[in-house]
């Protein structure tokens, strides 16, 4: 299995190893950090939510309070309304008491005539008959024959009946101007009655505006409460969001620092790409590999774990064992656990650690070849060729393999892989 090629990253492991103590304490800050930031994102969470509910509240006080305005305003033009009619009413009302009086004065007016008239026929008597108000018995017996009988007679009957007819014109203008007076009594009553019955419903309108005009004043000042807190809260989240930006500033400054001690890949190209593990898996099982679907699934979570370029630790695989082909028979799966020869070889992991699968070998892999690809290559030199390169300051405990061909195999493996998933 092409044992002279390779050391198999023991001393790239003690390199990593060193580096691993020295940046101990900047990932240790790091993860207080993301913690605090954590938190202080949570606590922003909840002052957003609190803000909001307030904000809610204050729209249904607002809604409260224009619902309670607009039943003011309803009430106000009814108090007017009803005002209105009081005034109407009380204008009937004098308006009919002023023609009860003039009815009043008719009938005293009638009633003087009648006097009048009445005296008027009791002085014609008189005037006829010198000797004054006699009864009209007296005045027939007292004739001085059957002629001047006659003619008293016929005075007496006629007097009568003017009387009479007097009377009876009187009475019955009388008794008109009373009817007509009592039905405009009883409208005055009525109008009366209702001039009482607005004045009530005036009463309960100016306490049913004054309520409403209590309540506005109570919306409105727990509006301005709610506001006042809605402030606060706003104050508190601007003052997170800021501490939550500082935070992340902070974080990001002790990141680039730890990924500068730990080391980044420098070529955009081999940093990790959303490569479908599908087109992967078919690339390899083209080769004749035992390689599953879930097995190219670790290599590339573990790529994306420490950002390397999924194709490159899948070319590592290829040039180191050919891809696992299944024509090796039975050992191939022990193979498939650590493809990529870490801590010296699959045999030697397979006996000292035989609890690692490919999770943690392909992990192992993408942190070497991080570190190795953090130092930028020379201008003009392949970074895949300058990830074995011992001018690399990153390779000065030793290359990733032995072997001075062995980048030439893994570039040419990771550009077919590449052309292959396109």
């Amino acid at each position: 299995m092409k044992w002279r090629r390779r050391m198999f990253l023991s001393s790239s492991t003690v390199a990593l190893l060193l580096g691993s103590l020295i940046t101990t304490s900047y990932a240790t800050s790091l993860s207080q950090n993301q913690k605090k930031l954590k938190e202080k994102q949570q606590q922003a969470k909840v002052l957003q939510n609190k803000t909001d509910s307030t904000a809610s509240q204050i729209q249904q006080k607002k809604q409260q309070t224009q619902q309670l305005q607009n039943s003011l305003q309803q009430t106000q033009s009814s108090l007017a309304q009803t005002k209105h009619q009081i005034a109407a009413t009380e204008f009937q009302v004098n308006q009919l008491q002023g023609e009860v009086q003039k009815l009043d004065n008719q009938i005293q007016s009638t009633q003087k005539e009648l006097t009048k008239d009445t005296g008027n026929f009791r002085s014609m008597i008189r005037a006829s008959y010198e000797d004054g108000n006699v009864p009209y018995l007296a005045v027939l017996f007292k004739s001085t024959n059957f002629t001047d009988f006659l003619n008293r007679l016929s005075l007496i009957s006629i007097v009568g009946k003017s009387e009479h007819t007097l009377a009876v014109k009187v009475l019955g203008l009388e008794k008109q101007l009373k009817k007509q007076r009592k039905g405009q009594q009883t409208q005055v009553e009525q109008m009366i009655m209702k001039k009482q019955q607005l004045t009530q419903l005036q009463q309960q309108e100016v306490s049913l505006a004054a309520q409403k005009q209590q309540s506005i004043v109570s919306v409105s000042a727990s509006v301005n409460a709610l506001q006042q807190q809605e402030q606060k809260y706003s104050q508190l989240m601007h003052m997170t969001q800021s501490q939550i930006s500082t935070m992340k500033k902070a974080i990001a400054q002790q990141e680039a620092a730890l990924r500068s001690k730990q080391g980044e890949v420098t070529e955009t190209a081999l940093r990790y790409q959303n490569i479908p593990p599908q087109k992967l898996y078919n690339y390899v099982h083209s080769r004749g590999s035992v390689f599953t679907l879930q097995d190219i699934q670790t290599i590339c979570n573990s790529a994306k774990e420490f950002n390397v370029n999924p194709a490159l630790l899948v070319a590592i695989t290829g040039q180191e064992e050919a891809f696992v082909p299944a024509r090796w028979g039975s050992i191939t799966r022990t193979i498939a656990k650590n493809p990529f020869n870490v801590y010296y070889s699959w045999q030697y992991t397979a006996r000292a650690y035989p609890s690692w699968g490919l999770t943690k070998t392909s992990q192992i892999a993408a942190r070497t070849v991080e570190y190795k690809l953090s130092s930028v290559p020379p201008k003009g030199e392949n970074p895949i060729i300058w990830l074995n390169d011992l001018k690399n300051p990153r390779n000065s405990v030793g290359p990733y393999a032995t072997d001075r061909h062995w980048a030439y195999g893994v570039k040419f493996f990771y550009n077919d892989i590449m052309n292959y998933v396109g």
